[in-house]
């Protein structure tokens, strides 16, 4: 069997690591980076660019590009692609470039969720998993794997054995999840999940860009949708910039608008107030249901992107009253804690006798007659949230009334009083005998195991009669047949060679720039990068192409640095060294072959 990879499928970006020499290793993807954006986009040739590439094209081909879709796995959609189908193309990549790194086929994975997604988004995840040629025989709640990656997967935290409870605060770009976590010794035990699968740092994103829009006296209804993909790019480059400055500049050019607003983190905390009021509800109804308090913590952990936003960690300080709250590796402690998992999987000596435990995020049951209301029926809860994986419980039910002809059960997910609040699985309906009275027995069994599979047993021993099913959504319980035919259909579109990453990806990145910029700033990107792809697709000569590629990123990255000042010198060299130079004079003489 081929080495087993695990793999962060995060909303903004991914990664993929491994266990190796008794650690867990990050892997690199083309551009030498290990967090791959997880966006997805499609060439008018049938091509497919995913992650940094990808990304240069939402503005020049937003309605081709897609990000985000994470929070709509499971969900349907009626876009082109459904969200598994686009996740599907980062796990290629990822697994694409796991294969380059170990140098053989990878064939299994295991994938992190968040811990409050629910059953079919969980089932989403391992369908596209499947959709990209790999066995998803395990999904992790991200938090347990931010659990794993903290106290083993570097330098082994939890050495000294001592027992802890933690709370790990995991905030990323579209998703927060909050666990409550037990440890001891080789034990890692999840006590209670809460959390918002529709927060993350897109809000904020989001935010500074209505503020500048505002700010700017711009029609928020006469933006185009290629006006806010510049907008809100430039809203995350100005997010970043607060995480190690007080203030910075929210800058916007290009031939439709053109811009600059000043922010502050003081101000970032205002007009954010809605938002961080959202984070406060899943932290204190994780306190409230694990009977902790902030006090009893041994450990405030804070991962994912997100949580290098210095308002974050000031407001969970607030919330928690605490000053000792620790921000670990925030954008990789979950993939690494994926290749602790990799490695328990693959049962390595090193962490071989590692015991994770989980919990079920959502209550589950099933609706009873309501005698105050006869047309809203009540829930009835068999599994409650935060019980400890596998479980299997019964619950005892009786006819409402003799000689009924029939009992259905509708099965749901959720915390509601009323059954038609929350999130219907599935029903099963029975024909009851003649003889049935208010007395009969009816026992329910609901099997409920650590891959968020569950299976109903129906049992009315006076008559001998059971019924059995396990509930899956045909809509994305995906038969073998299906996915053989859906494999074929998307390998027709051809997802970009890797040694060619590069230099698409500084060709998008110079189309971008094209499309933002004006005047005699505009010709000289557009003569550059028709020049850079003459040279590039058709000379073999390496070192030069090399040499040509340094030479564009430096001068796309001045670009953007003399568009923020709007002004643009081109008898200005200082950005380039003797060596770009020379590249310069050989650039601007080399003829088409």
């Amino acid at each position: 069997m081929g080495k087993l990879i695990g793999i962060d499928l995060g909303t903004t970006n991914s990664l993929v690591c491994i266990w190796e020499d008794g650690k867990s290793k990050l892997i690199p993807n083309a551009f030498g980076e290990y967090l791959t954006p997880s966006v997805v986009g499609f060439g008018e040739k049938g091509e497919v660019f995913v992650g940094k590439t990808a990304k240069e094209r939402l503005v020049t081909d937003p309605g081709n590009t897609y990000e985000f879709f994470k929070r709509n796995m499971g969900k349907k959609t009626h876009g082109k692609y459904t969200p598994e189908e686009l996740s599907s193309f980062v796990l290629r990549s990822l697994k694409a470039d796991a294969e380059n790194y170990l140098g053989e086929p990878v064939e299994e994975a295991v994938i992190s969720v968040p811990a409050y997604f629910d059953d079919k988004a969980r089932k989403a995840t391992k369908n596209a998993g499947a959709l990209a040629g790999l066995k998803v025989e395990r999904i992790i709640n991200e938090p347990s794997a931010a659990a794993l990656g903290y106290l083993k997967g570097e330098g082994d935290n939890n050495a000294d054995g001592e027992e802890r409870v933690m709370l790990i605060f995991d905030f990323g770009g579209g998703t927060l999840d909050v666990s409550l976590v037990e440890t001891f010794e080789n034990v890692v035990e999840i006590v209670s999940v809460s959390g918002d699968n529709v927060l993350g740092g897109l809000d904020f994103d989001k935010v500074i860009a209505d503020y500048f829009i505002k700010e700017a006296g711009l029609d928020k209804d006469k933006v185009s949708h290629q006006e806010y993909n510049i907008i809100l790019k430039a809203s995350e480059k100005a997010k970043r910039e607060l995480t190690d400055s007080t203030s910075s500049k929210i800058e916007v050019r290009s031939d439709e608008l053109s811009g600059s607003v000043e922010i502050t983190n003081k101000k970032l905390i205002d007009i954010s107030a809605p938002v961080l009021k959202k984070i406060y509800k899943p932290v204190q109804d994780l306190l409230r249901n694990s009977g902790y308090t902030p006090e009893s913590l041994t450990d405030v952990i804070m991962v994912g992107g997100s949580s290098k936003m210095p308002i974050i960690k000031h407001y969970l300080e607030h919330i928690l009253n605490r000053d000792d709250i620790c921000v670990e590796s925030p954008d990789y402690m979950i993939a690494i804690g994926m290749g602790v998992y990799a490695g328990i999987k693959e049962r390595d000596d090193d962490v071989k006798d590692v015991i994770l435990t989980d919990v079920c995020p959502f209550s589950m049951g099933v609706s009873i007659h309501n005698p105050m209301n006869p047309n809203k029926c009540l829930s009835s809860f068999i599994i409650s949230r935060n019980t400890a994986l596998p479980i299997s419980h019964t619950q005892l039910y009786h006819p409402v009334a003799d000689k009924q002809k029939s009992v259905k059960f509708e099965i749901f997910q959720g915390e509601e009083y009323l059954s038609d609040l929350n999130k219907t699985l599935g029903t099963i309906e029975i024909k009851l005998p003649a003889e049935v009275t208010t007395q009969t027995q009816i026992f329910v069994t609901f099997s409920y195991d650590i891959n968020g599979i569950l299976v109903v047993d129906i049992a009315i021993p006076e008559f001998k009669i059971t019924r059995n099913k396990v509930i899956v959504n045909e809509e994305i319980d995906y038969t073998e047949e299906f996915i053989e035919k859906k494999v074929g259909e998307l390998n027709k579109l051809k997802m970009i060679d890797r040694n060619e990453e590069e230099d698409r990806q500084i060709v998008e990145w110079g189309s971008r720039l094209f499309a933002q910029t004006s005047g005699l700033l505009k010709i000289d990107i557009e003569k550059k990068l028709a020049k850079f792809q003459q040279v590039v697709y058709r000379r073999e000569d390496i070192y030069n192409k090399i040499r040509l590629r340094n030479y564009m990123k430096k001068y796309l990255l001045h670009v953007e640095a003399m568009m923020i000042k709007e002004c643009f010198n081109f008898e200005d060299d200082s950005w380039q060294d003797d060596e770009d130079k020379i590249v310069d004079e050989i650039f601007s003489d080399w003829e088409d072959e």
